[in-house]
């Protein structure tokens, strides 16, 4: 998890001296539970996940409104490329795209709670990208594709 900070503690502390692992929570810090027979779990007060929700909610907000505005879509296409220089690799109206599903499904996450979706999201867009980047790997992806008669014979019709 590049960029956070945690205190690491294994879940057999948070059992056995749950006082010292609140203690690091109430004074600001977040914990990561390390688990052997799972995945690692993240403590943190409530009030600071809260406003990180809000914040991602504000952030999605303001993404969809600048968008709308066609006289700063291409500024902010540009400082975009300059935080997340992946992007770069994508044509253009794909950087557009990314940045709408982003914002809307930034909100959907705060909705629901289930952020695996904006992870996916980015994945998925981070690979394409990846795809863009290399000219050898992008025409497997975009070039025509090339299909035996006889494969179509036995697969049948196909339908739309």
């Amino acid at each position: 998890m590049p960029g956070m900070q945690f205190k690491r503690f294994n879940f057999s502390s948070l059992l056995r001296q749950s006082g010292k692992v609140l203690k690091e929570i109430e004074q600001g810090h977040d914990v990561l539970l390390e688990r052997r027979d799972g995945a690692d779990m993240i403590l943190t007060e409530a009030a600071k996940e809260v406003g990180m929700r809000e914040s991602l909610q504000t952030a999605a907000r303001l993404i969809t409104a600048a968008l709308g505005q066609p006289d700063t879509e291409h500024a902010i296409l540009e400082r975009t490329v300059e935080q997340l220089p992946w992007l770069g690799f994508l044509p253009e109206e794909n950087r557009l795209e990314f940045l709408r599903e982003f914002a809307q499904t930034a909100a959907g996450v705060v909705e629901t709670g289930a952020v695996e979706p904006l992870v996916r999201l980015e994945q998925d867009w981070m690979a394409s990208a990846r795809i863009y980047s290399d000219p050898k790997t992008r025409s497997v992806f975009t070039g025509p594709v090339k299909v035996e008669r006889e494969y179509l014979h036995r697969a049948g019709p196909v339908e739309a």
